[in-house]
């Protein structure tokens, strides 16, 4: 799992390339993103500028803007592909003073 530092001031955007795991001919049509604060394991969502990403044929961009200094989060990145198939990866965000 790929992981990234930021302080609670900070619009840190992120992309994921799912280029090594789509299937022969699919591409990215949609992507959604969701987060759960690894201290209270509840969902927090306010940490992503919008939970719907940015997608080209084969990324998906989320921007983080929110958190609280001390706590890590875990940010899904689900990837519908234009094959009916989804791809999910996750990326750790931790909230640094």
């Amino acid at each position: 799992m790929e992981r990234f530092e930021k302080t609670e001031a900070e619009i840190y955007p992120v992309t994921i390339d799912f280029t090594n795991r789509l299937p022969t001919g699919a591409t990215i049509a949609s992507a959604t993103g969701s987060a759960v604060n690894t201290r209270t394991g509840l969902t927090d969502n306010t940490v992503f500028d919008s939970t719907t990403l940015t997608v080209t044929t084969t990324t998906a961009k989320a921007v983080f803007k929110l958190g609280n200094s001390g706590d890590d989060y875990e940010a899904s990145y689900r990837a519908t592909l234009s094959d009916g198939s989804i791809l999910v990866e996750k990326v750790l965000m931790q909230l640094r003073g």
